[in-house]
Protein backbone atom coordinates (compact mmCIF):
# COMPACT_ATOMS: atom_id res chain seq x y z
CA UNK A 1 0.00 0.00 0.00
CA UNK A 2 1.07 3.39 -0.83
CA UNK A 3 2.49 5.92 1.66
CA UNK A 4 -0.60 8.00 0.93
CA UNK A 5 -2.88 5.20 1.61
CA UNK A 6 -1.63 4.27 4.84
CA UNK A 7 -1.49 7.34 6.42
CA UNK A 8 -5.02 8.45 4.99
CA UNK A 9 -6.97 4.90 6.00
CA UNK A 10 -7.55 5.77 9.60
CA UNK A 11 -9.00 9.19 8.45
CA UNK A 12 -11.40 7.60 6.14
CA UNK A 13 -12.56 4.71 8.50
CA UNK A 14 -14.09 7.91 10.20
CA UNK A 15 -16.56 8.77 7.49
CA UNK A 16 -20.02 7.42 7.42
CA UNK A 17 -19.81 3.50 7.35
CA UNK A 18 -16.31 3.71 7.97
CA UNK A 19 -15.41 2.32 4.34
CA UNK A 20 -11.84 2.54 3.87
CA UNK A 21 -10.50 2.81 0.00
CA UNK A 22 -7.24 2.68 -1.36
CA UNK A 23 -5.75 4.78 -3.62
CA UNK A 24 -4.24 2.71 -6.64
CA UNK A 25 -1.87 5.52 -7.35
CA UNK A 26 1.58 6.56 -5.90
CA UNK A 27 0.61 9.90 -4.11
CA UNK A 28 3.57 11.99 -2.67
CA UNK A 29 4.22 12.57 0.74
CA UNK A 30 6.47 15.13 2.97
CA UNK A 31 8.54 14.99 6.03
CA UNK A 32 7.07 16.66 8.79
CA UNK A 33 9.34 19.63 8.46
CA UNK A 34 8.95 20.19 4.90
CA UNK A 35 4.82 20.25 5.61
CA UNK A 36 5.15 22.57 8.39
CA UNK A 37 7.42 24.68 5.80
CA UNK A 38 3.97 24.65 3.15
CA UNK A 39 1.77 25.50 6.26
CA UNK A 40 3.64 28.42 7.25
CA UNK A 41 4.08 29.86 3.80
CA UNK A 42 0.53 30.42 3.96
CA UNK A 43 0.22 31.86 7.41
CA UNK A 44 -0.84 28.52 9.33
CA UNK A 45 0.39 28.97 13.08
CA UNK A 46 3.40 26.46 13.42
CA UNK A 47 6.47 25.97 15.76
CA UNK A 48 9.44 27.76 15.08
CA UNK A 49 11.87 25.36 14.37
CA UNK A 50 15.53 24.25 12.83
CA UNK A 51 16.46 21.22 11.15
CA UNK A 52 19.74 19.11 11.57
CA UNK A 53 21.25 17.32 9.31
CA UNK A 54 24.63 16.70 10.29
CA UNK A 55 26.40 15.47 13.31
CA UNK A 56 27.67 18.07 16.02
CA UNK A 57 26.00 20.63 14.29
CA UNK A 58 25.56 23.19 16.79
CA UNK A 59 25.71 26.13 14.71
CA UNK A 60 22.32 25.47 13.32
CA UNK A 61 20.67 26.35 16.88
CA UNK A 62 23.43 29.44 17.90
CA UNK A 63 20.58 31.62 16.54
CA UNK A 64 17.68 29.80 17.65
CA UNK A 65 17.14 30.21 21.35
CA UNK A 66 14.21 29.00 22.91
CA UNK A 67 13.35 28.01 26.28
CA UNK A 68 12.37 24.42 25.89
CA UNK A 69 13.09 22.48 22.77
CA UNK A 70 11.87 19.42 21.21
CA UNK A 71 13.49 17.16 19.40
CA UNK A 72 12.13 14.67 16.84
CA UNK A 73 13.35 12.67 14.14
CA UNK A 74 12.41 12.76 10.72
CA UNK A 75 11.01 9.83 9.00
CA UNK A 76 7.22 9.21 7.01
CA UNK A 77 6.18 6.73 9.72
CA UNK A 78 4.17 7.32 13.35
CA UNK A 79 4.89 5.93 16.84
CA UNK A 80 7.92 8.18 16.79
CA UNK A 81 7.83 8.31 20.32
CA UNK A 82 7.50 5.16 21.31
CA UNK A 83 10.11 3.84 19.11
CA UNK A 84 13.47 2.72 19.52
CA UNK A 85 17.04 3.08 17.19
CA UNK A 86 19.03 0.34 16.20
CA UNK A 87 21.79 1.54 18.27
CA UNK A 88 19.21 0.89 21.68
CA UNK A 89 18.70 4.35 22.04
CA UNK A 90 15.08 4.62 22.84
CA UNK A 91 12.71 7.48 21.69
CA UNK A 92 12.33 9.46 18.52
CA UNK A 93 10.91 12.16 20.09
CA UNK A 94 12.79 14.17 23.03
CA UNK A 95 12.37 17.44 25.28
CA UNK A 96 15.01 19.36 26.17
CA UNK A 97 16.15 22.61 27.85
CA UNK A 98 19.63 23.04 26.42
CA UNK A 99 20.53 23.43 23.51
CA UNK A 100 23.66 21.35 23.28
CA UNK A 101 21.86 18.40 24.76
CA UNK A 102 19.50 18.71 21.58
CA UNK A 103 22.37 18.47 19.27
CA UNK A 104 23.71 15.63 21.27
CA UNK A 105 20.23 14.19 21.13
CA UNK A 106 20.30 14.94 17.24
CA UNK A 107 23.84 12.87 17.23
CA UNK A 108 22.04 9.83 18.44
CA UNK A 109 19.40 9.92 16.31
CA UNK A 110 21.38 10.68 12.82
CA UNK A 111 22.37 7.94 10.68
CA UNK A 112 20.74 5.13 12.65
CA UNK A 113 17.37 3.45 11.98
CA UNK A 114 14.39 4.13 13.88
CA UNK A 115 12.13 1.41 15.02
CA UNK A 116 8.70 1.37 15.06
CA UNK A 117 5.41 -0.14 14.97
CA UNK A 118 4.57 1.43 10.80
CA UNK A 119 8.02 0.81 10.39
CA UNK A 120 9.51 -1.91 8.69
CA UNK A 121 11.18 -4.54 10.93
CA UNK A 122 14.83 -3.28 9.97
CA UNK A 123 13.59 0.40 10.71
CA UNK A 124 14.14 3.53 8.49
CA UNK A 125 17.40 5.59 8.78
CA UNK A 126 16.72 8.83 10.20
CA UNK A 127 19.02 11.59 7.92
CA UNK A 128 17.27 14.73 9.49
CA UNK A 129 16.15 15.85 12.70
CA UNK A 130 13.87 18.45 13.54
CA UNK A 131 14.53 20.74 16.57
CA UNK A 132 11.50 22.68 17.51
CA UNK A 133 10.32 25.48 19.92
CA UNK A 134 8.18 23.49 22.37
CA UNK A 135 4.71 24.52 23.27
CA UNK A 136 2.69 24.22 26.56
CA UNK A 137 -0.32 22.47 25.16
CA UNK A 138 -3.34 23.25 27.45
CA UNK A 139 -5.94 21.01 24.81
CA UNK A 140 -5.58 18.91 22.15
CA UNK A 141 -7.85 18.50 18.99
CA UNK A 142 -8.00 16.99 15.73
CA UNK A 143 -8.37 18.08 12.32
CA UNK A 144 -8.02 16.54 8.81
CA UNK A 145 -9.05 17.54 5.36
CA UNK A 146 -9.13 15.00 2.74
CA UNK A 147 -10.53 13.68 -0.72
CA UNK A 148 -13.33 11.38 -0.54
CA UNK A 149 -15.05 8.96 -2.63
CA UNK A 150 -18.37 8.81 -1.19
CA UNK A 151 -18.64 12.53 -0.99
CA UNK A 152 -17.68 12.98 -4.43
CA UNK A 153 -15.37 15.15 -3.13
CA UNK A 154 -13.42 16.81 0.01
CA UNK A 155 -14.28 16.45 3.13
CA UNK A 156 -13.39 17.83 6.81
CA UNK A 157 -13.50 15.82 9.60
CA UNK A 158 -12.73 16.84 13.42
CA UNK A 159 -12.71 15.88 17.05
CA UNK A 160 -12.21 17.12 20.27
CA UNK A 161 -10.19 14.34 21.26
CA UNK A 162 -6.97 14.85 19.10
CA UNK A 163 -2.98 14.28 20.13
CA UNK A 164 -4.06 10.28 20.14
CA UNK A 165 -5.34 7.25 18.64
CA UNK A 166 -7.55 8.35 16.29
CA UNK A 167 -8.99 5.19 15.19
CA UNK A 168 -9.76 4.29 18.89
CA UNK A 169 -11.63 7.56 19.19
CA UNK A 170 -14.05 6.46 16.27
CA UNK A 171 -14.47 3.21 17.60
CA UNK A 172 -15.22 4.08 21.44
CA UNK A 173 -16.75 7.52 20.98
CA UNK A 174 -17.90 8.39 17.60
CA UNK A 175 -19.99 11.13 18.57
CA UNK A 176 -16.85 13.10 19.01
CA UNK A 177 -16.38 12.93 14.96
CA UNK A 178 -17.86 15.63 12.91
CA UNK A 179 -17.62 14.54 9.20
CA UNK A 180 -18.43 18.44 7.36
CA UNK A 181 -19.09 18.05 3.43
CA UNK A 182 -17.34 21.06 1.15
CA UNK A 183 -18.44 22.13 -1.74
CA UNK A 184 -15.39 22.58 -3.85
CA UNK A 185 -17.18 25.87 -5.25
CA UNK A 186 -17.42 27.90 -2.48
CA UNK A 187 -15.26 26.21 -0.15
CA UNK A 188 -14.67 26.28 3.80
CA UNK A 189 -17.55 29.12 4.54
CA UNK A 190 -17.28 31.05 7.87
CA UNK A 191 -20.61 29.65 9.24
CA UNK A 192 -18.81 26.16 8.53
CA UNK A 193 -15.85 26.88 10.26
CA UNK A 194 -17.18 28.42 13.33
CA UNK A 195 -19.40 25.67 14.09
CA UNK A 196 -16.34 23.05 13.93
CA UNK A 197 -14.50 25.68 15.77
CA UNK A 198 -17.10 25.70 18.52
CA UNK A 199 -17.10 21.47 17.92
CA UNK A 200 -13.58 21.33 19.15
CA UNK A 201 -14.29 23.51 22.10
CA UNK A 202 -12.86 26.48 21.52
CA UNK A 203 -14.45 29.04 23.34
CA UNK A 204 -14.40 33.03 23.31
CA UNK A 205 -11.38 34.65 21.52
CA UNK A 206 -9.54 31.23 20.71
CA UNK A 207 -12.87 30.53 18.58
CA UNK A 208 -12.34 32.98 16.57
CA UNK A 209 -8.86 32.09 15.74
CA UNK A 210 -9.30 28.35 15.48
CA UNK A 211 -11.67 29.01 13.04
CA UNK A 212 -9.11 31.34 10.81
CA UNK A 213 -6.67 28.48 11.40
CA UNK A 214 -9.53 26.03 9.71
CA UNK A 215 -9.85 28.76 6.62
CA UNK A 216 -6.26 28.87 6.62
CA UNK A 217 -5.75 25.56 5.84
CA UNK A 218 -8.48 25.02 3.21
CA UNK A 219 -6.67 27.77 1.19
CA UNK A 220 -3.16 25.57 1.80
CA UNK A 221 -5.09 22.60 0.83
CA UNK A 222 -6.00 24.40 -2.25
CA UNK A 223 -2.84 25.83 -3.40
CA UNK A 224 -0.96 22.58 -3.20
CA UNK A 225 -3.48 20.04 -5.11
CA UNK A 226 -3.61 18.09 -1.56
CA UNK A 227 -5.45 14.82 -1.21
CA UNK A 228 -5.10 15.17 2.37
CA UNK A 229 -3.64 17.68 5.30
CA UNK A 230 -4.07 15.97 8.65
CA UNK A 231 -3.15 18.27 11.79
CA UNK A 232 -2.53 15.82 14.95
CA UNK A 233 -3.02 18.00 17.10
CA UNK A 234 -4.66 21.39 16.31
CA UNK A 235 -3.29 23.02 19.87
CA UNK A 236 -5.02 25.11 22.51
CA UNK A 237 -1.39 26.42 24.54
CA UNK A 238 -1.20 28.50 27.83
CA UNK A 239 -0.28 31.57 25.43
CA UNK A 240 -3.75 31.34 24.11
CA UNK A 241 -2.11 30.51 21.29
CA UNK A 242 -3.75 28.07 18.27
CA UNK A 243 -1.38 25.91 16.40
CA UNK A 244 -0.64 23.14 14.17
CA UNK A 245 1.50 20.94 16.37
CA UNK A 246 2.36 17.71 14.32
CA UNK A 247 1.21 18.14 10.32
CA UNK A 248 1.03 15.48 7.81
CA UNK A 249 0.79 16.33 4.01
CA UNK A 250 0.04 14.08 1.07
CA UNK A 251 -0.58 15.13 -2.38
CA UNK A 252 -2.33 14.30 -5.86
CA UNK A 253 -0.01 12.87 -8.34
CA UNK A 254 -1.83 14.09 -10.91
CA UNK A 255 -1.37 17.52 -10.14
CA UNK A 256 3.25 17.04 -10.50
CA UNK A 257 2.98 19.37 -13.78
CA UNK A 258 2.08 22.51 -11.59
CA UNK A 259 3.53 21.35 -8.29
CA UNK A 260 7.16 20.55 -9.30
CA UNK A 261 8.93 22.66 -5.95
CA UNK A 262 6.93 20.63 -4.06
CA UNK A 263 7.35 16.88 -5.77
CA UNK A 264 11.30 18.23 -5.57
CA UNK A 265 11.19 18.38 -2.31
CA UNK A 266 10.30 13.97 -2.15
CA UNK A 267 13.02 11.93 -0.38
CA UNK A 268 13.07 9.51 -2.72
CA UNK A 269 15.23 7.42 0.38
CA UNK A 270 11.85 7.76 2.45
CA UNK A 271 9.90 6.32 -0.29
CA UNK A 272 9.50 2.17 -1.52
CA UNK A 273 12.13 2.10 -4.10
CA UNK A 274 10.51 -0.07 -5.81
CA UNK A 275 7.02 2.14 -6.06
CA UNK A 276 9.47 5.01 -7.49
CA UNK A 277 10.90 3.05 -9.99
CA UNK A 278 7.66 1.82 -11.54
CA UNK A 279 6.36 5.90 -11.47
CA UNK A 280 9.65 6.61 -13.43
CA UNK A 281 8.06 4.14 -16.22
CA UNK A 282 4.59 5.43 -15.66
CA UNK A 283 3.47 2.24 -13.82
CA UNK A 284 1.01 2.22 -11.01
CA UNK A 285 2.69 -0.44 -8.03
CA UNK A 286 1.45 -0.73 -4.97
CA UNK A 287 3.87 -3.16 -2.44
CA UNK A 288 2.20 -5.58 -0.21
CA UNK A 289 2.66 -8.49 1.66
CA UNK A 290 2.06 -11.63 -0.14
CA UNK A 291 3.99 -13.78 -2.38
CA UNK A 292 2.11 -13.81 -6.05
CA UNK A 293 3.11 -11.08 -8.32
CA UNK A 294 0.39 -9.40 -10.44
CA UNK A 295 0.90 -7.49 -13.55
CA UNK A 296 -2.56 -6.59 -15.09
CA UNK A 297 -4.10 -3.74 -17.33
CA UNK A 298 -6.74 -1.39 -15.37
CA UNK A 299 -7.18 -0.57 -11.85
CA UNK A 300 -10.77 -2.35 -11.45
CA UNK A 301 -8.99 -5.24 -13.03
CA UNK A 302 -5.98 -5.78 -11.03
CA UNK A 303 -8.28 -5.17 -7.34
CA UNK A 304 -10.78 -7.92 -8.86
CA UNK A 305 -6.86 -10.16 -9.27
CA UNK A 306 -5.95 -9.75 -6.19
CA UNK A 307 -9.67 -10.49 -4.58
CA UNK A 308 -9.64 -13.94 -6.77
CA UNK A 309 -6.14 -14.81 -5.47
CA UNK A 310 -7.46 -14.51 -1.73
CA UNK A 311 -10.50 -16.64 -2.41
CA UNK A 312 -8.01 -19.12 -4.20
CA UNK A 313 -6.02 -19.04 -0.46
CA UNK A 314 -2.78 -17.10 -1.58
CA UNK A 315 -2.36 -13.15 -0.87
CA UNK A 316 -0.97 -10.63 -3.81
CA UNK A 317 2.37 -8.88 -3.34
CA UNK A 318 1.46 -6.12 -5.31
CA UNK A 319 -0.60 -3.96 -7.07
CA UNK A 320 0.39 -2.89 -10.48
CA UNK A 321 -1.59 -1.79 -12.98
CA UNK A 322 0.55 -1.68 -16.41
CA UNK A 323 -2.50 1.19 -18.08
CA UNK A 324 -4.20 0.69 -21.52
CA UNK A 325 -1.27 2.04 -23.77
CA UNK A 326 1.54 -0.41 -22.36
CA UNK A 327 4.46 -1.00 -24.62
CA UNK A 328 7.31 -4.07 -24.31
CA UNK A 329 9.67 -2.31 -22.47
CA UNK A 330 7.05 -1.36 -20.16
CA UNK A 331 6.05 -5.11 -19.76
CA UNK A 332 10.03 -6.06 -18.75
CA UNK A 333 10.40 -3.41 -16.26
CA UNK A 334 7.22 -4.21 -14.48
CA UNK A 335 8.76 -7.89 -14.36
CA UNK A 336 12.24 -6.28 -13.45
CA UNK A 337 10.22 -4.48 -10.73
CA UNK A 338 7.82 -7.46 -9.88
CA UNK A 339 10.91 -9.70 -9.33
CA UNK A 340 13.13 -7.28 -7.07
CA UNK A 341 10.67 -8.13 -4.49
CA UNK A 342 11.91 -11.36 -2.79
CA UNK A 343 8.74 -12.38 -1.34
CA UNK A 344 7.43 -13.26 -4.90
CA UNK A 345 7.30 -16.75 -5.44
CA UNK A 346 4.74 -17.36 -8.75
CA UNK A 347 3.49 -14.20 -11.09
CA UNK A 348 0.11 -14.03 -12.66
CA UNK A 349 -0.26 -11.87 -15.80
CA UNK A 350 -3.78 -11.03 -16.07
CA UNK A 351 -4.25 -8.61 -19.27
CA UNK A 352 -8.15 -8.25 -20.57
CA UNK A 353 -7.21 -6.72 -24.26
CA UNK A 354 -9.63 -3.66 -24.49
CA UNK A 355 -7.44 -0.92 -25.75
CA UNK A 356 -3.93 -3.24 -25.09
CA UNK A 357 -3.37 -5.62 -27.71
CA UNK A 358 -3.07 -8.92 -26.11
CA UNK A 359 -0.41 -9.99 -28.62
CA UNK A 360 1.68 -6.97 -27.21
CA UNK A 361 1.66 -8.17 -23.70
CA UNK A 362 2.36 -11.45 -24.68
CA UNK A 363 5.78 -10.85 -26.96
CA UNK A 364 6.39 -8.58 -23.74
CA UNK A 365 6.38 -11.69 -21.21
CA UNK A 366 8.35 -13.54 -23.75
CA UNK A 367 10.84 -11.18 -24.39
CA UNK A 368 11.07 -10.33 -20.47
CA UNK A 369 11.26 -13.66 -19.80
CA UNK A 370 14.03 -14.11 -21.78
CA UNK A 371 15.95 -11.26 -20.96
CA UNK A 372 15.88 -11.61 -17.01
CA UNK A 373 16.00 -15.74 -16.75
CA UNK A 374 13.02 -16.04 -14.99
CA UNK A 375 12.93 -18.62 -12.05
CA UNK A 376 9.65 -18.36 -10.83
CA UNK A 377 6.99 -19.60 -12.36
CA UNK A 378 4.57 -17.02 -14.38
CA UNK A 379 0.53 -18.17 -15.72
CA UNK A 380 -0.83 -15.81 -18.22
CA UNK A 381 -4.28 -15.10 -18.87
CA UNK A 382 -5.23 -13.32 -21.75
CA UNK A 383 -8.25 -12.31 -23.04
CA UNK A 384 -9.98 -10.10 -25.74
CA UNK A 385 -8.11 -8.00 -28.91
CA UNK A 386 -5.79 -10.89 -30.37
CA UNK A 387 -5.83 -13.14 -27.15
CA UNK A 388 -6.07 -16.29 -29.89
CA UNK A 389 -2.77 -15.24 -31.62
CA UNK A 390 -1.71 -14.20 -27.98
CA UNK A 391 -1.88 -17.64 -26.35
CA UNK A 392 -0.20 -19.21 -29.64
CA UNK A 393 3.11 -16.43 -28.72
CA UNK A 394 2.66 -17.97 -25.12
CA UNK A 395 2.71 -21.40 -26.08
CA UNK A 396 5.15 -21.83 -28.97
CA UNK A 397 7.94 -19.80 -26.88
CA UNK A 398 9.30 -22.91 -25.30
CA UNK A 399 9.51 -21.03 -21.85
CA UNK A 400 8.13 -22.10 -18.47
CA UNK A 401 5.04 -19.94 -18.95
CA UNK A 402 1.79 -21.43 -18.06
CA UNK A 403 -1.84 -20.28 -20.04
CA UNK A 404 -4.70 -20.52 -18.20
CA UNK A 405 -8.32 -20.02 -19.50
CA UNK A 406 -10.25 -17.42 -17.30
CA UNK A 407 -8.97 -15.92 -13.92
CA UNK A 408 -10.12 -18.16 -11.77
CA UNK A 409 -7.76 -21.04 -13.70
CA UNK A 410 -5.25 -18.78 -13.39
CA UNK A 411 -5.48 -17.75 -9.73
CA UNK A 412 -5.96 -21.50 -8.80
CA UNK A 413 -2.14 -22.28 -10.94
CA UNK A 414 -0.98 -19.20 -9.71
CA UNK A 415 -0.99 -20.00 -5.78
CA UNK A 416 -0.45 -23.72 -6.36
CA UNK A 417 2.80 -23.01 -8.15
CA UNK A 418 3.52 -20.58 -6.13
CA UNK A 419 3.21 -22.24 -2.79
CA UNK A 420 5.36 -25.39 -4.41
CA UNK A 421 8.11 -23.14 -4.91
CA UNK A 422 7.98 -21.78 -1.44
CA UNK A 423 8.18 -25.33 -0.12
CA UNK A 424 11.14 -26.21 -2.42
CA UNK A 425 13.02 -22.96 -1.17
CA UNK A 426 12.19 -23.27 2.53
CA UNK A 427 15.11 -25.55 4.34
CA UNK A 428 11.95 -26.45 6.76
CA UNK A 429 8.75 -27.02 4.19
CA UNK A 430 5.71 -25.28 5.39
CA UNK A 431 3.75 -28.18 5.26
CA UNK A 432 5.98 -29.44 8.52
CA UNK A 433 5.90 -25.61 10.15
CA UNK A 434 2.79 -23.48 11.22
CA UNK A 435 0.39 -25.80 9.49
CA UNK A 436 -2.45 -24.18 11.45
CA UNK A 437 -1.39 -20.56 10.16
CA UNK A 438 -0.68 -21.72 6.27
CA UNK A 439 -3.52 -20.25 4.20
CA UNK A 440 -3.43 -22.89 1.11
CA UNK A 441 -3.72 -26.28 3.83
CA UNK A 442 -6.49 -24.09 5.36
CA UNK A 443 -8.46 -23.35 2.33
CA UNK A 444 -11.72 -25.32 2.31
CA UNK A 445 -12.01 -25.68 -1.16
CA UNK A 446 -7.88 -26.26 -1.94
CA UNK A 447 -7.65 -29.64 0.23
CA UNK A 448 -10.88 -30.80 -0.61
CA UNK A 449 -10.12 -30.63 -4.43
CA UNK A 450 -6.34 -31.47 -3.60
CA UNK A 451 -7.72 -34.78 -1.92
CA UNK A 452 -10.37 -35.68 -3.79
CA UNK A 453 -7.72 -35.81 -6.56
CA UNK A 454 -4.95 -38.07 -4.86
CA UNK A 455 -5.73 -41.75 -5.13
CA UNK A 456 -3.53 -44.91 -3.63
CA UNK A 457 -2.79 -46.86 -6.64
CA UNK A 458 -4.33 -50.23 -6.29
CA UNK A 459 -0.69 -51.89 -8.47
CA UNK A 460 2.45 -50.14 -9.61
CA UNK A 461 4.56 -51.62 -12.57
CA UNK A 462 7.98 -51.38 -12.90
CA UNK A 463 9.05 -51.01 -16.81
CA UNK A 464 12.64 -50.89 -18.17
CA UNK A 465 15.25 -51.75 -20.65
CA UNK A 466 17.84 -54.92 -19.12
CA UNK A 467 21.05 -53.87 -17.63
CA UNK A 468 23.55 -56.04 -15.82
CA UNK A 469 24.96 -54.23 -12.72
CA UNK A 470 28.00 -55.82 -13.30
CA UNK A 471 28.39 -53.23 -16.02
CA UNK A 472 28.03 -50.08 -14.61
CA UNK A 473 29.13 -51.25 -10.90
CA UNK A 474 33.12 -52.10 -11.20
CA UNK A 475 33.95 -54.79 -8.42
CA UNK A 476 30.23 -56.51 -8.59
CA UNK A 477 30.52 -59.52 -10.42
CA UNK A 478 28.45 -61.49 -7.23
CA UNK A 479 25.91 -59.19 -7.64
CA UNK A 480 22.54 -60.82 -9.30
CA UNK A 481 20.58 -59.57 -11.98
CA UNK A 482 17.29 -58.94 -12.56
CA UNK A 483 15.47 -58.09 -16.41
CA UNK A 484 13.91 -55.30 -15.82
CA UNK A 485 12.19 -55.61 -19.92
CA UNK A 486 10.08 -57.84 -17.79
CA UNK A 487 7.29 -55.98 -15.99
CA UNK A 488 7.02 -56.68 -12.20
CA UNK A 489 3.77 -56.47 -10.39
CA UNK A 490 3.66 -55.12 -6.79
CA UNK A 491 0.71 -54.89 -4.98
CA UNK A 492 0.31 -52.25 -2.76
CA UNK A 493 -0.98 -53.03 1.01
CA UNK A 494 -4.11 -51.22 2.73
CA UNK A 495 -2.11 -50.50 5.75
CA UNK A 496 1.66 -51.67 7.43
CA UNK A 497 1.58 -52.17 11.19
CA UNK A 498 4.35 -52.44 13.18
CA UNK A 499 3.69 -54.17 16.23
CA UNK A 500 7.03 -53.61 18.07
CA UNK A 501 10.74 -54.82 18.10
CA UNK A 502 10.80 -57.94 15.25
CA UNK A 503 7.24 -58.31 15.29
CA UNK A 504 6.20 -56.89 11.55
CA UNK A 505 2.55 -57.91 10.76
CA UNK A 506 0.93 -56.85 6.92
CA UNK A 507 -2.87 -56.85 6.84
CA UNK A 508 -4.69 -56.66 3.76
CA UNK A 509 -6.15 -59.55 1.46
CA UNK A 510 -3.59 -61.04 -1.31
CA UNK A 511 -0.40 -59.56 0.67
CA UNK A 512 2.68 -61.58 1.25
CA UNK A 513 3.99 -62.62 5.13
CA UNK A 514 6.92 -59.81 5.63
CA UNK A 515 8.62 -57.31 3.72
CA UNK A 516 11.26 -59.14 0.98
CA UNK A 517 13.66 -56.17 3.20
CA UNK A 518 12.67 -57.51 6.51
CA UNK A 519 13.17 -61.42 5.50
CA UNK A 520 17.06 -60.09 4.36
CA UNK A 521 17.81 -58.65 7.44
CA UNK A 522 16.79 -61.19 9.14
CA UNK A 523 18.49 -63.57 7.00
CA UNK A 524 22.14 -61.66 7.26
CA UNK A 525 21.76 -60.68 11.35
CA UNK A 526 21.35 -63.14 13.81
CA UNK A 527 18.82 -62.32 16.09
CA UNK A 528 20.44 -63.86 19.18
CA UNK A 529 23.79 -62.18 18.83
CA UNK A 530 23.51 -58.60 18.57
CA UNK A 531 27.60 -57.97 18.60
CA UNK A 532 27.42 -58.87 14.86
CA UNK A 533 26.28 -55.66 13.96
CA UNK A 534 27.52 -53.48 17.14
CA UNK A 535 31.07 -51.52 15.86
CA UNK A 536 33.12 -48.94 17.36
CA UNK A 537 33.55 -46.91 14.39
CA UNK A 538 31.98 -46.35 11.14
CA UNK A 539 33.07 -49.49 8.71
CA UNK A 540 34.95 -48.35 5.48
CA UNK A 541 33.18 -50.83 3.55
CA UNK A 542 30.27 -53.45 3.84
CA UNK A 543 30.05 -55.75 1.43
CA UNK A 544 27.40 -58.86 0.74
CA UNK A 545 28.80 -62.23 -0.09
CA UNK A 546 26.17 -63.68 -1.37
CA UNK A 547 22.09 -64.13 -1.49
CA UNK A 548 19.38 -65.35 -3.17
CA UNK A 549 16.72 -62.73 -4.41
CA UNK A 550 13.45 -64.47 -5.78
CA UNK A 551 11.84 -63.33 -8.60
CA UNK A 552 8.36 -62.48 -8.28
CA UNK A 553 7.24 -65.40 -9.67
CA UNK A 554 8.89 -67.61 -7.44
CA UNK A 555 7.62 -65.95 -4.93
CA UNK A 556 3.93 -66.39 -6.06
CA UNK A 557 5.01 -70.66 -5.31
CA UNK A 558 5.37 -69.50 -1.94
CA UNK A 559 3.26 -70.34 1.18
CA UNK A 560 0.68 -67.91 1.83
CA UNK A 561 0.20 -66.79 5.31
CA UNK A 562 -0.47 -63.29 7.40
CA UNK A 563 1.87 -63.74 10.41
CA UNK A 564 5.42 -65.05 10.34
CA UNK A 565 6.07 -67.52 13.22
CA UNK A 566 9.24 -66.19 13.47
CA UNK A 567 8.25 -62.98 14.08
CA UNK A 568 6.49 -64.28 17.26
CA UNK A 569 3.18 -65.74 16.21
CA UNK A 570 1.67 -69.43 15.90
CA UNK A 571 -1.78 -67.96 13.79
CA UNK A 572 -2.30 -70.03 10.67
CA UNK A 573 -4.28 -70.25 7.52
CA UNK A 574 -7.69 -72.07 7.14
CA UNK A 575 -6.30 -74.92 5.54
CA UNK A 576 -4.18 -75.70 8.66
CA UNK A 577 -1.05 -75.17 7.35
CA UNK A 578 1.86 -73.85 9.64
CA UNK A 579 3.39 -71.35 7.57
CA UNK A 580 6.83 -70.73 7.59
CA UNK A 581 8.25 -67.28 7.46
CA UNK A 582 11.53 -68.55 5.74
CA UNK A 583 10.64 -69.96 2.50
CA UNK A 584 13.67 -72.76 1.64
CA UNK A 585 15.28 -70.79 -0.97
CA UNK A 586 16.23 -68.40 1.87
CA UNK A 587 17.56 -71.28 4.43
CA UNK A 588 19.61 -72.55 1.58
CA UNK A 589 21.43 -70.02 0.50
CA UNK A 590 23.26 -68.03 2.82
CA UNK A 591 24.63 -64.90 3.25
CA UNK A 592 27.94 -63.77 4.00
CA UNK A 593 28.57 -59.94 5.76
CA UNK A 594 31.59 -58.69 5.58
CA UNK A 595 32.98 -55.76 7.59
CA UNK A 596 36.05 -54.26 6.66
CA UNK A 597 37.71 -51.33 8.60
Amino acid sequence: MSSFALGATFCRQLLAGFKVFRSTGRNLSLLEYQSKQLLDECGVSIQKFRVLAAKNDAGRLSDFQVPEYVVKAQILAGGRGKGHFDNGFKGGVHITRKSDEAVSLADKMLGQKLITKQTPKEGILVRKVMVAKSVDIVRETYLCILMDRDHNGPVLIASPAGGMDIEAVAEETPEKIKTVPIDITKGITRDQSSAVADFLEFRGALKEKAAQEIEKLWQLFLKVDAVQIEINPLAETSEGEVISVDAKLNFDDNAQFRQKRIFDMEEETEADAQEVEAAKNNLNYISMDGNIGCLVNGAGLAMATMDIIKLNGGNPANFLDVGGGVKEDQVLKAFQILLSDTKVKAILVNVFGGIVNCATIANGVVNASKAIDLKVPVVVRLAGTNAEEARNIIVSSGLNLIPATDLDDAATKAVFRGYCVRMARSSSPPRFNNYEEDPVFQNVNFTQDISEQMRVPKSIKATGEYFDERDILPGSANLNSWNYSEKIDMTVPDRIVVIGQEQHHVLGSGTRSAPREILLENSIMSKGDTGQVRVSTPPRTISLAEHYFPTASEADDSPRHDVDEDFGSTEAHGDGNRASARHPKYSSHAAELVISH
